[in-house]
């Protein structure tokens, strides 16, 4: 029988809001409200709540905790922002889509480079005939692309030891397209056509493989996995795709949600791919291949602003190539102005100017355009597994010009759950981790995650204990989801890996305690200093200070508020009992082993969440004390209109067409209590000191940081991870710009300009649309995702 909330229960908070952080409402009616098609409108909360623990209560039946009783607290909890599923699950959960696809239900996924057998019960292909039990080189790709494509995000790795397990590519292939003149998109293939110069409805021709793509999401997969592993059959191939069953663009996407890119971006995935594939027969692809592979899968995703895109690629600490994809001090010089335009310079000069042969040339020049037209659509790290042996000097100077590669240190992650608890050889099959690096996963896996709201808890009185063990509940039931991956279900069933986050930590932290975690520094010589210090405390200091100085020599060691770290412990427990319980019930009630989760908590970096109650995001700080957050919408989207009217300031994107810029006046939600501080005054020291805290006392995964430097602090950065290497699992850094471009999404400002801004408001947005639609005066539509999405800067991108 299918669980459902009492109507008299719901009545109760029909037409009630909870208490919004100051972009919480329209962040909530632009991210996460489906649309009702039958009353012509999109959901309200009460709604969507009500969707979100249905959904969820469900998906086990028999659930024995499942009552009235169960789903009004569930529900009462997450109505209030105390806690929430993630972003994923605000949107999905007891959608029909989630019914259909279990993946819906999680974040993000991992996936190592190396062949793989589809299976026989993933569900992926439609059209195109596959052995299931056979290795393919295009299954970590295929998988990427058709998790990128529900929504989700994607780490994947390209270590050089599973690229060697990659074949040799054996043979080239080209490329023939068909698709109707009267078909909507003909001009676009036509054009591109004209551009790449691949032959468009030639009647008559011979293909080793004619593939009519299916309009939906397997077909689009179908068409890489054709499109890869015809290079590897020993002969050479002609391809022919059929595109005339694709949807146009804008055409509505029935089950997700949003809006058709048409054919086009396909078309060219397919077209990069197999160049790619037949300038290396002969060889295997390399890290720098695969990785431009994965981002122009990103790139097509994301085609038209209708969905995220969301990766991290994983490489050697020492493949210098991987390391420096995106540094763009590297290839500046190819670059050059004419007639006041930037340009590429052309083979000829770059030979001219360099010494170098053609083809070297060409790589050069690859290597720019690539990093403009694709590359940044992945956050890129290097995978430690020897950190007490790695020399972190080798990859500072890169992080210092753009923040980037970013660090995950895979070996803590394996042999570690929280640090306090001590070294546990291979207590963790984890290959790598999610794009925002707060969950370490084995390949194929996916992270799976609650958010608790901690100021939320604080300001309704409640105890972790009267949370906690219903979010533990919450993320367990949905590793029993329906997963079209059979290698997903399969480590799922293994693991049961869960992510308890919190939210709101610095909030937190300043109000119930009223200062900063960190009560003072002991600072050691660096000859008395080594990894274990932080613990043993065997050496005395030279000095113990309460606030860290501008210059010191040697280590600054952390000295931390003992009631936080006691707090911490306490919860985990708390979390940690809650699982076991909840699995032993389940053994008994299923009939089936459901083992206790190999890992259990986490810090996620939050962002539009938890701009919903309107708290600091994860475990960073606020970005300012007082300022302007600016969020993009498509043009026409309803809520646009309503900004406008209400007096927000509205502009054109400089950077996305067809979208535009909202600004928000916005004030920090500790703004002025007794030690606040932003990101313009927090050190990197203390950054540092704050993510190795949650490491070491509370997440068993990973704690997702970037922690912010200014100029003066560069130098510091080696010696940072060096000192933190025994103590945090992964990390990734930015320079902290304050705004420094145009239309950035946070700039801070002053008091008195925040206030005159908050003056020009004439309406609060969330009160003017009650209005308009009691008065049946708006078009009430579900909104389409404009914004360009990165794991940097505290905000996960992922819906």
């Amino acid at each position: 029988m299918v669980a459902r909330l009492r109507e008299a229960f719901l009545e109760k908070f029909r037409g009630v809001e909870p208490h919004w952080g100051a972009l919480g409402w329209f962040t909530y009616k632009r991210t996460y409200a489906r649309e009702n098609k039958l009353e012509g409108r999109t959901e309200d909360w009460s709604e969507t709540i009500q969707r979100v623990v249905e959904g969820n209560v469900n998906m086990i039946p028999g659930d024995p905790l499942v009552d009235d009783a169960y789903m009004e607290k569930m529900y009462r909890q997450i109505f209030h922002l105390i806690w929430t599923p993630p972003g994923r699950g605000l949107w999905m959960s007891g959608s029909e889509f989630a019914k259909r696809s279990g993946d819906a239900m999680n974040n993000c996924w991992f996936v190592q480079t190396r062949p793989y057998r589809y299976g026989a019960t993933s569900r992926i292909f439609t059209r195109y005939a596959i052995d299931p039990d056979a290795s393919y080189p295009s299954y970590p790709f295929v998988f990427t692309f058709d998790q990128l494509m529900k929504g989700g995000g994607v780490g994947f790795s390209v270590e050089n030891a599973l690229l060697e397990r990659m074949p040799v590519v054996q043979n080239k292939a080209t490329l023939s397209f068909h698709i109707s003149e009267t078909h909507p998109t003909y001009p676009e293939i036509r054009e591109l056509a004209h551009t790449y110069g691949f032959a468009l409805n030639r009647s008559g021709e011979e293909a080793d493989v004619h593939l009519v793509i299916a309009d939906s999401r397997e077909g689009w997969c179908e068409s890489l996995a054709v499109a890869i592993d015809r290079h590897y059959t020993g002969s050479p191939q002609h391809l022919s795709f059929d595109l005339n069953e694709l949807r146009p663009r804008d055409a509505e996407i029935k089950g997700f949600g949003g809006k058709a890119s048409g054919s086009a971006p396909l078309v060219e995935l397919l077209l990069f791919v197999n160049d790619m594939l037949n300038k290396r027969t002969g060889r295997r692809l390399t890290s720098k291949d695969c990785t431009d592979i994965y981002n122009m899968i990103g790139r097509t995703v994301i085609a038209g602003n209708v969905r995220r895109s969301a990766e991290v690629a994983l490489g050697d600490a020492a493949d210098e190539s991987f390391i420096h994809m995106k540094n763009w001090r590297l290839t500046e010089h190819l670059w050059t102005y004419e007639g006041g335009e930037r340009r590429l310079k052309t083979v000829e000069e770059v030979m001219a100017e360099h010494a170098v042969t053609a083809e070297e040339a060409e790589e050069l020049l690859y290597d720019a355009w690539a990093q403009n037209n694709h590359r940044w659509s992945s956050n890129n790290s290097v995978i430690i597994d020897d950190p007490s042996g790695y020399d972190f000097g080798l990859i500072a100077p890169a992080i210092e010009v753009n923040g980037e590669p970013g660090i995950y240190n895979r070996w803590l992650a394996r042999n570690f759950g929280r640090i306090i608890d001590g070294y546990r050889a291979n207590c963790d099959p984890a290959d790598g981790g999610n794009p925002c690096m707060e969950i370490s996963l084995a390949s194929y896996e996916p992270c799976n995650l609650v958010e608790l709201h901690l100021p939320k808890m604080l300001e309704h009185r409640l105890d972790p204990a009267d949370v906690l063990p219903m979010m533990v509940q919450y993320a367990k039931r949905i590793t029993f989801a329906q997963y079209d991956w059979e290698s997903t279900r399969e480590i799922v069933q293994k693991n049961r890996r869960i992510g308890i986050s919190l939210s709101g930590i610095q909030d937190w932290i300043v109000i119930k305690w009223g200062r900063s975690a960190i009560v003072g520094w002991e600072l050691y010589h660096e000859e008395e200093w080594d990894d274990m210090q932080w613990l043993n405390r065997t050496r005395t200091p030279y000095a113990v200070v309460e606030e860290l100085p501008a210059n010191y020599e040697g280590y600054a060691e952390p000295i931390y508020h003992p009631e936080i770290v006691d707090e911490l412990n306490r919860m985990y427990a708390i979390v940690k009992k809650a699982d076991e319980e909840y699995s032993a019930l389940l053994s008994q009630v299923l009939g089936m082993e459901v083992r206790p989760s190999i890992k259990l908590t986490t810090v996620k970096p939050s962002g539009s969440v938890s701009l919903l109650s309107g708290i600091t995001p994860g475990i960073h700080w606020s970005y300012f004390e007082y300022g302007i957050r600016r969020i993009m919408c498509q043009k026409g989207d309803f809520l646009v209109d309503l900004a406008k009217d209400c007096g927000y300031r509205v502009e054109d994107s400089v950077y996305t067409p067809n979208s535009v810029v909202i600004e928000f006046p916005y004030k920090a939600s500790s703004a002025g209590l007794p030690g606040f501080k932003s990101c313009a005054e927090i050190t990197i020291e203390e950054q540092f000191a704050m993510q190795a805290l949650f490491n070491i006392y509370w997440a068993d995964n990973m704690v997702s940081c970037t922690i912010s430097f200014h100029e003066h602090e560069r130098s510091k950065i080696a010696k940072l991870l060096k000192q933190y290497r025994m103590r945090i699992k992964s990390t990734s850094l930015l320079p902290y710009s304050g705004h420094g471009y145009q239309q950035a999404p946070y700039e801070p400002t002053t008091q008195e300009e925040y206030e005159a801004r908050l003056a020009d408001i004439k309406m609060p947005i969330e009160q003017y649309y009650r209005r308009l639609r009691e008065m049946r005066k708006i078009q009430d539509t579900e909104m389409t995702l404009a914004e360009a999405a990165e794991c940097v800067g505290g905000a996960c991108p992922i819906r």
